[in-house]
């Protein structure tokens, strides 16, 4: 993470903000870091699995198995683990592309609502969100119901890859052809705004 002075920071499916180098977690999921820290402790015999990794990240939790020789059996393996965790099975489960389980707070907070508080907190009046897994469809919902209701104009932008789920390309304004592009799109948005003048 880049500390640039006056920059918000939202992550963590829209449960964390970080900004002018404090880190702080939405009320609503607050009092969720005692159950994550619950079910890890009784997933942890996945761990014994060649390629799987447990991710805690307080208020939220990520099973990844990206490096498992099998993922279906993988895959199919941590989902019994959380059925038969209860503490696990009380999170809201979300699953990826990206060979990860998502383990979140059954609470009306994502990406899109992190989104949302953003423009209406800050009053701004454009924006552009890119993003290139299944969970960032919430942004780009959040993108245009705000270019719709608000004050305000924005774009989603699809990050193409052999792993790029198919709705979030249907879901997104435009797409990149990965990293290589988004570089040069940041490069000449970044001297289009450099000349542009501002009333």
């Amino acid at each position: 993470m880049i500390n640039i002075d006056g920059m918000v920071y939202i992550g963590n499916h829209g449960l964390e903000r970080w900004s002018e180098g404090h880190s702080e977690f939405t009320k609503e999921a607050q009092a969720y870091s005692k159950v994550i820290k619950a079910a890890i402790k009784e997933l942890t015999p996945l761990l014994s699995t060649k390629g799987i990794s447990i991710d805690n990240k307080r208020v939220t939790a990520t099973i990844h198995y990206r490096l498992c020789p099998d993922h279906h059996s993988a895959r199919q393996d941590i989902l019994a683990a959380i059925e038969n965790s209860p503490h696990a099975k009380s999170l809201r489960i979300m699953q990826e592309s990206k060979y990860a389980i998502n383990l979140l707070p059954p609470v009306r907070v994502d990406k899109g609502t992190g989104i949302l508080d953003l423009i209406r907190e800050y009053n701004l009046r454009g924006g552009v969100y890119l993003g290139d897994d299944i969970t960032d469809i919430y942004a780009f919902r959040a993108i245009r119901t705000a270019t719709r209701n608000l004050d305000f104009h924005g774009f989603a932008i699809g990050i193409t890859s052999q792993e790029m789920p198919e709705k979030l390309a249907e879901e997104a304004d435009f797409t990149l052809n990965g990293v290589d592009d988004v570089e040069r799109f940041l490069k000449w948005l970044s001297q289009i705004v450099a000349h542009k003048s501002y009333p």
